[in-house]
């Protein structure tokens, strides 16, 4: 009941960061609602990680892989999302989700500051930015410094420039790395659905969103002061002061018991617990499928495919992929030979949410080498990367149910060997090219919570975006690809000058999806004066 009780205020917050005032006072005086004090900080981590990441992973499925191409919504008529037909109720549901759970993550940060625990301090600081940077990464400038600060009376907040905003976060997970105590174990330890009260693994996924947060804002390096590059530098190269993910055993996942409602994975639900509930209204994208198989052979070439996705009986279990952006007509008459997303390794009552890996931090570490920022070979943190990435799938094949020509159904086994040829196959051994890492990173952060892949589409422009025809005839984004989403009504009109100001610090007047983010390639490109050398600018249109 204290969880209920406490998730009462969430909404209060959420309305607070976009200014809205409403009903804000009656809710925020609800005697129901819990105050600071009235619940012990370890109470608040379970269902900070496990419902928030049960949140984040629906809409992952929903919105993230829709509109970044992974899948392609089956109910043609109904879900076009892939189309970016993205509306103002779709706005709201990532905006109150981020404000909500960073809401929590503060409140339980303010209760250890009450309690002298500088260990849960930290976790409260590390998930408010992980959960403040989804929302600024998806609609730009957001009130930081400012925000969850309605129940105080502030209903209109500031709202700073993403620079102002990375700025904040990037002393925020400063502050919690300063604050752990790796010597002692987390109170409550039970409660820690991640890592089981192993502080020096909370420590380690602190560095890593570091890591995260600053190659996000790379393209802006020299407009920091340390530059972004020499923060990285200083993070990647001191590993006892900035410990980071080291090994899969290390991977930032959201464990589930699989015993009750509270306990068990989003998607093993009644809605989407048969194959046809979940594989059968998202199926897997065109350029998925492309980036993992041999198109003269039809054969996949990467091993983990197996795992995410399975053909269709209907194709004769030959690998075709959704068009996104395709015309309902497309749509409706191909959607029975399309590739399924694999039910059985992707929804089981104890499936894990993850919401950060060590591939990641080695693709990050590849790229830094690449551009020359830290010390090593960016082919080898490359191919450490894949491999921890296929290391990590393999673990999954067990539950797979793969089916051979004739329709058998068998696990799938990902041996060293097969991963060395994968390393060896000409599309995938690197070239030297920042394209090769990007792209690959891209395809490792399958199924990583949030909006990763997204923010990295836009943020190097890779892999290149194919605008489908009816994306591109209905207008939603005037034929681009989807730059940013809009902020939500409620925002626009119950703060609309600062709103006003924040559109305005990213290059536009108007509250649309084609004005880029300050942080994405596009953006840094325009100001910059140099052309944006790929399909945002290019319109490379499909025609289906």
């Amino acid at each position: 009941m204290k969880y209920t009780k406490y998730l009462a205020i969430v909404l209060a917050s959420a309305l607070s960061a976009a200014g809205c005032t409403g009903d804000f006072e009656d809710i925020n005086s609800d005697p129901n609602n819990i105050i600071v004090g009235d619940i012990e900080p370890a109470n608040m981590l379970e269902p900070l990680l496990m419902n928030g990441a049960n949140a984040l992973i629906y809409n992952t499925y929903y919105y993230c892989n829709e509109i970044s191409q992974v899948t392609v919504a089956s109910a043609s008529n109904v879900r076009d999302e892939h189309r970016y037909n993205i509306t103002n109720s779709n706005y709201s549901t990532i905006w109150n989700l981020g404000f909500n759970w960073a809401k929590n993550a503060k409140h339980m940060h303010d209760l250890a500051v009450n309690n002298g625990d500088v260990n849960y301090q930290a976790i409260g600081l590390t998930l408010k930015v992980y959960y403040l940077q989804l929302v600024t990464d998806v609609f730009g400038g957001i009130p930081y410094q400012e925000a969850l600060q309605g129940d105080s009376g502030l209903l209109k907040p500031r709202v700073e420039t993403q620079k102002e905003v990375y700025e904040g976060m990037i002393a925020d997970l400063e502050r919690a790395n300063s604050l752990y105590n790796t010597s002692v174990v987390l109170p409550k330890k039970e409660k820690d659905a991640m890592f089981q009260g192993d502080i020096l693994k909370w420590k380690k996924f602190t560095n890593s969103l570091l890591l995260r947060v600053l190659m996000r804002v790379s393209g802006r390096s020299d407009e920091f002061s340390p530059t972004i590059a020499q923060r990285i530098r200083t993070v990647v190269s001191d590993p006892a002061a900035y410990p980071v993910l080291s090994s899969n055993d290390d991977n930032a996942l959201v464990k589930y018991a699989g015993t009750d409602t509270y306990n068990h994975n989003e998607f093993n639900t009644n809605s989407y617990g048969t194959e046809n509930g979940f594989s059968g209204d998202h199926h897997v994208a065109e350029q998925i499928i492309k980036m993992m198989v041999d198109e003269g052979t039809n054969t996949e070439f990467d091993p983990r495919l197996r795992i995410w996705a399975k053909p269709r009986a209907a194709n004769g279990y030959a690998w075709k992929g959704a068009v996104s952006g395709c015309s309902i007509d497309y749509g409706n008459s191909n959607k029975q030979y399309e590739t399924f997303m694999h039910y059985e390794t992707l929804v089981r009552d104890n499936n894990p949410n993850c919401l950060m890996d060590y591939a990641e931090i080695l693709f990050i570490k590849a790229e830094a080498a690449f551009h020359g920022w830290i010390d090593g070979s960016a082919k080898e943190y490359y191919e450490q990367a894949l491999t921890a990435s296929c290391q990590k799938w393999a673990a999954y094949g067990q539950y797979a149910a793969f089916p051979d020509k004739d329709g058998n159904t068998a696990p799938v086994i990902i041996t060293s060997a097969d991963i060395q040829e994968f390393l060896a196959n000409e599309n995938v051994a690197y070239d030297g090219t920042l394209q090769r890492i990007a792209e690959q990173k891209w395809l490792s952060l399958f199924w990583v919570c949030g909006f990763e892949m997204y923010n990295e589409m836009r943020r190097t422009g890779y892999p290149e975006v194919v605008i489908g025809k009816a994306a591109r005839e209905y207008g939603y984004t005037k034929g681009l690809f989807i730059a940013r989403w809009g902020y939500p009504t409620i925002a626009m009109a119950n703060n609309n000058a600062n709103y006003m100001a924040a559109l305005a610090a990213m290059g536009g007047t108007e509250n649309n999806k084609v004005l880029p983010v300050w942080w994405s390639g596009q953006a840094v490109a325009r100001d910059a004066g140099t052309p944006w050398e790929h399909s945002f600018r290019k319109l490379i249109y499909g025609d289906k």
